[in-house]
């Protein structure tokens, strides 16, 4: 929805199916799709389905149990409340709904926050963040991607809650920071990062502030270009020389890995 609303070009777009008022049973959104539709992540009754090039995401509205490790609900529900379906959501820009006729449903003030390019966390944001603890990330991502300003009191709770980062696989963590190093606007997510002191709490990062500010001597305009190329430069300003200790448990993020076997090839 988000891309929608930016004209991003994405083809991944989620929508939310407007079938509040069926029974449970009826909301299943299998039963209004052919069978050329393909599932994922049947645990959740998502159903993800093509048209032409373009691939949606068609979900029924639920809400989540406790969650037990920082990143996972214990349970989820299904339920009728479009409300009580994006309350859950990380920030408010991402938490905007279709209805069957097209109009944008918006409860968190998401278009307001949209319009002056801030990221807020949806309701507590402390909530959020100790719900699922790569929120924290994604918030840096996000800003990296968009260029937008984090809410004082969201902002407040990612630095807070950084801690929390040592709960996540570094598999998840390294795959929000290799995006944030990506993204177009990688010195405001990187910038937001390091204010947070959440490099202590990802891997061999601890009191790397010194070392990651060497980024931003690179020009003002410059990007990353490539998987490779960010992360050879993350090795180097970390002074990094035996990149496979810092790289272990990421075999399947293989530019990152890659990265790790030939960085000297960019300076």
């Amino acid at each position: 929805m988000l891309e929608v609303l930016l004209e991003m070009p994405s083809l991944i777009v989620p929508f939310m199916m407007w079938i509040s008022r069926l029974s449970p049973i009826q909301r299943k959104p299998s039963r209004f799709f052919s069978a050329h539709s393909r599932y994922r992540n049947r645990a959740w009754n998502s159903l993800w389905f093509l048209d032409g090039d373009e691939e949606y995401e068609v979900t029924t509205f639920r809400t989540e149990d406790v969650y037990v490790d920082y990143r996972r609900p214990s349970a989820v529900s299904f339920v009728r409340s479009l409300e009580e379906d994006l309350k859950r959501r990380d920030f408010t820009v991402n938490a905007f709904a279709l209805d069957e006729i097209g109009e944008i449903i918006d409860l968190f003030h998401g278009l307001e926050d949209l319009e002056n390019q801030v990221l807020r966390a949806v309701g507590i944001a402390s909530e959020r963040f100790n719900e699922d603890a790569l929120r924290i990330m994604r918030g840096f991502r996000f800003q990296a991607s968009l260029g937008f300003d984090i809410e004082k009191d969201t902002f407040t709770a990612m630095r807070t809650l950084t801690p929390l980062l040592e709960k996540i696989s570094v598999e998840r963590t390294f795959v929000e920071f290799d995006k944030l190093l990506l993204a177009p606007f990688w010195r405001r997510g990187l910038a937001s990062m390091i204010e947070s002191q959440a490099y202590d709490y990802l891997p061999d990062m601890t009191s790397s502030q010194d070392k990651l500010n060497r980024l931003f001597d690179l020009e003002t305009s410059f990007t990353f270009e490539s998987s490779e190329q960010a992360w050879a430069s993350l090795l180097w300003v970390l002074e990094i020389e035996n990149a496979q200790p810092f790289l272990k448990g990421l075999e399947d993020l293989s530019p990152i890995c890659q990265a790790g076997t030939g960085f000297t090839d960019y300076f």
